[in-house]
């Protein structure tokens, strides 16, 4: 038989062969150099992916602020160049003024306003544009850096790619949406193309943090998912799917301008179900144009998520133990969904101040992605009294 360069050497020196421990040491101090290695790179995409979530956050707050001041409508043109310095005469002013002026919202609802009062609402305007091109920039020059050097692990970089493609659409969609609020005899942009502008942005998010946890799992800490009954695991999907269509319902409300009428609670105008609560419009219609079912519906919708995450809640932490992982993030589910209920009664009767109407959209962000990290952390098993199979770590490895 041959012998290795090392035995060679070893009988040079005296005949002595080196130990296991000698052959393994140089390939554990590669490997372990390695896992220094995808550790930095894991650290340093953590924190990009944790500023563009809060950009993302940001943008979501200041297009609540928009709405809530009405000022979506206050910049009638849109260019991605030329738009992003903001007027700085008195004679660049007076010439975006007289373009709103054409609007139908100004002729209808805000033909007292003078300079003063449309510039307030055209910064709130002009500000979330703004931050729309600072997440673009953010978030496409980091991105293919981290392509071009593998710090992004195999298999999770066509996430990353769909991520940017939804946030072109997010775009599209916002100008969709104001073109919308510029036609005849309309005041306010429509309120199923501000649900879809939601949505989008809900779904970045989803992505964002779900990437974010995957890539941890499986590059970094190994760690398996907490394993509970399928029909748990469904009542869970089920929740989740029911928190969007109630967030998509609040989109309504706000699009509507729904949360200015009935500031009463639990009934409305001294009835469970109010007299206008159906318009005579088609059904969908009525949901999607008339204020006071936008409302009701809201209200129902949220209880009905309130009490069913209480369950689902209650059922996690029975399940896998109230100290296991499941259930703390069981606990702060249960927190947050009821601050938000909560807070959105105390918006509705104070009439939607703006402070408490940018509360109540963060409260909604923050339940969504409590939802989103417990959908992360759990997988099922079958059947439910069988205990789960062991489970392999995916090894994922970054690729040079």
């Amino acid at each position: 038989m041959g012998l290795s360069a090392q035995q060679m050497a070893a009988m040079q020196m005296g005949g002595q062969q080196p130990s296991p421990e000698e052959t393994q040491a140089p390939q554990q101090a590669q490997e372990e150099a390695q896992r220094q290695e995808m550790l930095r790179r894991f650290n340093i995409l953590q924190k990009w992916i944790y500023g563009i979530i809060f950009l993302v956050v940001m943008m979501m707050l200041i297009g609540a602020i928009t709405r809530l001041t009405d000022s979506g409508l206050s910049i009638v043109d849109w260019h991605v160049i030329a738009d992003i310095l903001p007027p700085f005469t008195q004679a660049d002013w007076q010439i975006l003024f007289e373009k709103y002026k054409q609007l139908p919202e100004y002729k209808i609802d805000n033909n007292d306003f003078g300079l003063a009062e449309f510039k307030t609402i055209y910064w709130w305007e002009y500000i979330h544009r703004l931050w729309g091109r600072i997440i673009g920039f953010c978030y496409i020059i980091p991105l293919i850096f981290f392509i071009k050097f593998a710090y992004i692990p195999a298999g999770h970089r066509g996430a990353f790619i769909g991520i940017l493609v939804l946030g072109g659409c997010q775009a599209l969609a916002g100008m969709w949406m104001v073109s919308s609020g510029q036609q005849e005899n309309r005041i306010d942009v429509a309120a199923n193309r501000l649900a879809v502008h939601l949505t989008l942005a809900m779904m970045i998010l989803y992505y964002l943090i779900g990437k974010l946890i995957d890539i941890r799992r499986h590059v970094v800490t190994k760690a398996e998912p907490s394993w509970i009954p399928s029909s748990l695991m469904s009542f869970l999907r089920f929740n989740y799917v029911f928190i969007i269509i109630v967030i998509i319902s609040g989109a309504f409300v706000a699009g509507l301008r729904a949360g200015w009428i009935y500031n009463e609670y639990p009934l409305m105008g001294g009835q469970i179900i109010p007299d206008d609560y159906y318009s005579g419009a088609f059904f969908l219609s009525n949901m999607s144009e008339n204020p006071t079912a936008a409302q009701f519906h809201h209200r129902i919708l949220t209880i009905l998520l309130t009490l069913s995450t209480f369950i689902m809640a209650g059922l996690m932490i029975f399940v896998t133990g109230t100290q296991s992982r499941v259930s703390k993030i069981a606990y702060i589910m249960v927190g947050i969904v009821t601050v938000q209920f909560l807070l959105g009664i105390i918006t509705l009767l104070l009439a939607v101040p703006i402070v408490l109407g940018t509360l109540h959209q963060l409260g909604a962000i923050a339940l969504f992605a409590i939802y989103t990290i417990m959908i992360k952390e759990v997988t099922k098993w079958e059947p439910p009294k069988t205990p789960p199979p062991p489970r392999r770590g995916e090894n994922q490895q970054y690729q040079e």
